[in-house]
């Protein structure tokens, strides 16, 4: 994606708002301290985390997620009456996919969209049920799931 159709490269194209911004900037401001990442491939990983769901295979799913992991769903809201719908840790994370693998025997996953951001993306895909699902995935500096936000329209 050509992000300078958004961004511009030259600084004195940019928007009024930003005007007497010094550009480059000075030599006293600290650089962000640069935090080494294991590089994600975020077409691969949603390609293996589909095919895994989609062949029932709990520790190929789980595999995918780091040991802190944080999940947040209206399902698990509504089906472990938690009101923040949030699981944390990889055992929890586990238990609670199999329990959905357990209540869905036929269970497919249709990939739909990806979406890809700075050590995130957005995987959409149809779910269950009809449902069109938008999960919102984060890494982290090892390239594991480590937070996940998932959304979920009928259609």
């Amino acid at each position: 994606m050509d992000l300078s159709l958004i961004y511009p490269v030259d600084p004195t194209q940019l928007p009024v708002e930003l005007a007497g911004v010094a550009w480059p900037p000075r030599e006293d401001v600290v650089p962000a301290r640069r935090e080494s990442r294991a590089p994600v491939d975020y077409e691969r990983c949603a390609r293996e985390w589909l095919a895994a769901w989609n062949a029932h295979d709990l520790d190929e799913i789980v595999a995918h997620y780091a040991d802190a992991v944080e999940f947040r769903s209206p399902f698990v809201a509504k089906l472990l009456g938690r009101a923040d719908g949030t699981i944390r840790g990889r055992a929890e994370l586990r238990d609670y996919f199999a329990r959905g693998l357990a209540a869905y025997p036929a269970l497919k996953f249709e990939f739909i969209r990806l979406y890809t951001g700075v050590n995130s993306c957005v995987l959409e895909y149809r779910s269950v049920n009809n449902l069109r699902a938008a999960e919102t995935m984060e890494f982290d500096a090892t390239g594991k799931i480590s937070r996940v936000v998932a959304h979920y329209v009928t259609e």
